[in-house]
Protein backbone atom coordinates (compact mmCIF):
# COMPACT_ATOMS: atom_id res chain seq x y z
CA UNK A 1 0.00 0.00 0.00
CA UNK A 2 3.16 2.54 0.87
CA UNK A 3 4.51 1.51 -2.79
CA UNK A 4 1.32 2.63 -4.17
CA UNK A 5 0.96 5.72 -2.43
CA UNK A 6 4.55 6.71 -3.57
CA UNK A 7 4.02 5.79 -6.93
CA UNK A 8 0.55 7.80 -7.15
CA UNK A 9 2.74 10.80 -5.79
CA UNK A 10 5.21 10.89 -8.61
CA UNK A 11 2.64 10.56 -11.07
CA UNK A 12 0.91 13.50 -9.88
CA UNK A 13 3.90 15.59 -9.38
CA UNK A 14 5.08 14.30 -13.05
CA UNK A 15 1.69 15.38 -14.62
CA UNK A 16 2.08 18.77 -12.30
CA UNK A 17 5.53 19.54 -13.57
CA UNK A 18 4.60 19.03 -17.30
CA UNK A 19 1.16 20.94 -17.12
CA UNK A 20 3.29 23.67 -15.73
CA UNK A 21 5.60 23.47 -18.48
CA UNK A 22 2.79 23.56 -21.22
CA UNK A 23 1.89 26.92 -19.86
CA UNK A 24 4.85 28.91 -21.36
CA UNK A 25 5.26 29.25 -24.88
CA UNK A 26 9.05 27.59 -25.61
CA UNK A 27 9.37 30.70 -28.15
CA UNK A 28 7.89 33.47 -28.64
CA UNK A 29 6.94 34.03 -32.41
CA UNK A 30 8.37 37.35 -34.07
CA UNK A 31 5.64 39.59 -35.48
CA UNK A 32 5.50 38.84 -38.93
CA UNK A 33 4.84 35.07 -38.09
CA UNK A 34 2.45 36.37 -35.65
CA UNK A 35 0.38 38.39 -38.35
CA UNK A 36 -1.01 35.74 -40.19
CA UNK A 37 -3.13 34.60 -37.77
CA UNK A 38 -4.06 37.88 -36.74
CA UNK A 39 -4.86 38.87 -39.85
CA UNK A 40 -7.19 35.57 -40.31
CA UNK A 41 -9.08 36.40 -37.20
CA UNK A 42 -9.71 39.65 -38.13
CA UNK A 43 -10.94 38.55 -41.66
CA UNK A 44 -13.24 35.89 -39.86
CA UNK A 45 -14.94 38.29 -37.30
CA UNK A 46 -16.17 40.30 -40.37
CA UNK A 47 -17.32 37.70 -41.64
CA UNK A 48 -19.76 36.55 -38.64
CA UNK A 49 -20.69 39.59 -38.22
CA UNK A 50 -18.16 39.64 -34.69
CA UNK A 51 -17.80 43.94 -34.84
CA UNK A 52 -17.25 43.69 -31.11
CA UNK A 53 -13.96 41.28 -31.83
CA UNK A 54 -12.70 42.60 -34.85
CA UNK A 55 -12.63 45.76 -33.11
CA UNK A 56 -10.75 44.70 -31.09
CA UNK A 57 -7.83 44.55 -33.55
CA UNK A 58 -8.18 47.93 -33.61
CA UNK A 59 -5.85 50.96 -31.88
CA UNK A 60 -7.15 52.76 -29.08
CA UNK A 61 -7.73 55.75 -31.64
CA UNK A 62 -9.49 54.20 -34.04
CA UNK A 63 -11.41 51.01 -32.44
CA UNK A 64 -15.10 53.41 -31.55
CA UNK A 65 -14.80 54.65 -34.55
CA UNK A 66 -14.99 51.23 -36.27
CA UNK A 67 -17.94 50.45 -33.92
CA UNK A 68 -19.84 53.29 -34.45
CA UNK A 69 -19.98 52.34 -38.07
CA UNK A 70 -21.26 49.06 -37.46
CA UNK A 71 -23.59 49.83 -34.51
CA UNK A 72 -26.81 50.09 -36.64
CA UNK A 73 -25.62 47.68 -39.52
CA UNK A 74 -28.64 45.52 -40.07
CA UNK A 75 -29.19 45.36 -43.31
CA UNK A 76 -25.57 44.76 -44.05
CA UNK A 77 -24.68 41.27 -44.99
CA UNK A 78 -20.70 40.37 -45.68
CA UNK A 79 -20.24 37.37 -47.66
CA UNK A 80 -16.52 36.77 -47.92
CA UNK A 81 -13.49 38.61 -47.06
CA UNK A 82 -9.99 38.14 -48.67
CA UNK A 83 -6.51 39.05 -48.03
CA UNK A 84 -5.50 40.56 -51.43
CA UNK A 85 -2.02 41.79 -50.67
CA UNK A 86 0.62 41.88 -47.50
CA UNK A 87 3.72 44.41 -47.65
CA UNK A 88 5.85 44.02 -44.76
CA UNK A 89 7.73 46.80 -43.37
CA UNK A 90 11.94 46.44 -43.30
CA UNK A 91 11.40 46.60 -39.47
CA UNK A 92 8.79 44.28 -39.56
CA UNK A 93 6.79 45.82 -37.18
CA UNK A 94 4.32 47.60 -39.95
CA UNK A 95 2.17 46.01 -42.60
CA UNK A 96 0.16 47.64 -45.30
CA UNK A 97 -2.52 45.16 -46.36
CA UNK A 98 -5.11 45.11 -49.02
CA UNK A 99 -8.45 43.36 -48.46
CA UNK A 100 -11.18 42.46 -50.23
CA UNK A 101 -14.74 42.40 -49.23
CA UNK A 102 -17.97 40.93 -50.46
CA UNK A 103 -21.48 42.14 -49.13
CA UNK A 104 -25.32 43.40 -49.63
CA UNK A 105 -27.03 45.68 -48.07
CA UNK A 106 -30.73 44.52 -47.95
CA UNK A 107 -33.30 44.61 -49.24
CA UNK A 108 -30.77 44.21 -52.08
CA UNK A 109 -29.26 40.77 -53.14
CA UNK A 110 -26.79 41.93 -55.64
CA UNK A 111 -23.68 41.57 -53.97
CA UNK A 112 -20.76 44.22 -54.67
CA UNK A 113 -17.16 44.19 -53.98
CA UNK A 114 -15.18 47.23 -52.07
CA UNK A 115 -11.84 46.99 -51.64
CA UNK A 116 -9.47 48.68 -49.06
CA UNK A 117 -5.96 49.48 -47.64
CA UNK A 118 -5.42 48.67 -43.92
CA UNK A 119 -2.16 49.37 -42.02
CA UNK A 120 -0.64 47.39 -39.02
CA UNK A 121 1.16 48.25 -36.34
CA UNK A 122 3.05 45.86 -33.87
CA UNK A 123 3.46 47.07 -30.42
CA UNK A 124 5.45 45.22 -27.71
CA UNK A 125 4.38 45.25 -23.94
CA UNK A 126 7.84 44.80 -22.82
CA UNK A 127 11.05 43.69 -24.03
CA UNK A 128 10.70 39.60 -22.97
CA UNK A 129 6.80 40.20 -23.59
CA UNK A 130 4.98 39.09 -26.72
CA UNK A 131 3.80 42.33 -28.67
CA UNK A 132 0.30 42.92 -30.27
CA UNK A 133 -1.08 43.61 -33.89
CA UNK A 134 -3.17 46.45 -34.08
CA UNK A 135 -5.22 47.99 -36.93
CA UNK A 136 -3.17 51.79 -36.84
CA UNK A 137 -5.66 52.99 -40.23
CA UNK A 138 -9.27 53.82 -40.21
CA UNK A 139 -12.07 51.79 -41.34
CA UNK A 140 -13.52 53.32 -44.56
CA UNK A 141 -17.55 53.13 -44.88
CA UNK A 142 -18.75 50.57 -47.20
CA UNK A 143 -19.90 52.52 -50.39
CA UNK A 144 -24.13 52.72 -49.93
CA UNK A 145 -23.76 52.44 -46.66
CA UNK A 146 -24.69 54.88 -44.10
CA UNK A 147 -23.43 54.25 -40.66
CA UNK A 148 -25.47 56.23 -38.09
Amino acid sequence: MKLLNRNYCWLVSLLLLLAGCGMFPSKIMSPDSQFAQVQDDFMQRLRWRDFQGAAQYFSETHRESFLQHFRESDDLNITDVRLLTTEYAADDERMETEVEVEYFLLPSVTVKTFRFEQQWGFFRSGEKLPGKWRITSHFPEFPGFESP
